[in-house]
C-alpha cells in the first residue's frame, strides 16, 4: 500500500488566488468536465432532477441545457465569498459555447431529453 502524501501547511489566505481557483477551475475547466459527465450520465440514466453542490457549475449548466430541474446542496457556502465578476467572464464564454451543440448535448437530444 502506498504511503499517503505528506500533509502540508494550509496556504495563507489570498482572496485573489481563491478567485482565480473559482474562475479558472470550478467555473472553467472543471465546469466543462462536469457538464460533459453530467450530459453522459443523464443520457444513460434519464433522471428527473440534477442535484449538485454549490460550485458544480457544470452540473447546473447541464441541467439547464437538458431542461431538467436542478437542486443545489450548500456544501462550502460558496455564495458567501463568490463574487459575480469572478465568474462572469467564464459564464459568458460558457453561454456562447452552450449555444452551439456539443457532444454531450447531441447525445442528450438523441435520448429525447433536450
Amino acid at each position: 500500500m502506498d504511503e499517503p502524501p505528506p500533509l502540508r501547511p494550509l496556504l495563507e489566505l489570498d482572496p485573489a488566488r481563491e478567485d482565480a481557483v473559482l474562475r479558472d477551475g470550478f467555473a472553467g475547466r472543471i465546469a466543462r468536465e462536469r457538464a460533459e459527465l453530467t450530459f453522459a450520465a443523464c443520457a444513460v440514466w434519464g433522471p428527473d432532477v440534477v442535484v449538485c453542490d454549490d460550485v458544480d457549475f457544470g452540473g447546473m449548466v447541464a441541467a439547464r441545457k437538458l431542461g431538467l430541474p436542478q437542486a443545489t446542496v450548500i456544501v462550502i457556502a460558496a455564495a458567501s465569498f463568490l463574487q459575480r465578476e469572478v465568474v462572469e467572464e467564464r459564464r459568458a464564454r460558457g453561454a456562447r459555447r452552450a449555444a452551439r451543440s456539443g457532444p454531450g448535448l447531441a447525445s442528450a437530444r438523441r435520448r429525447g431529453r433536450a
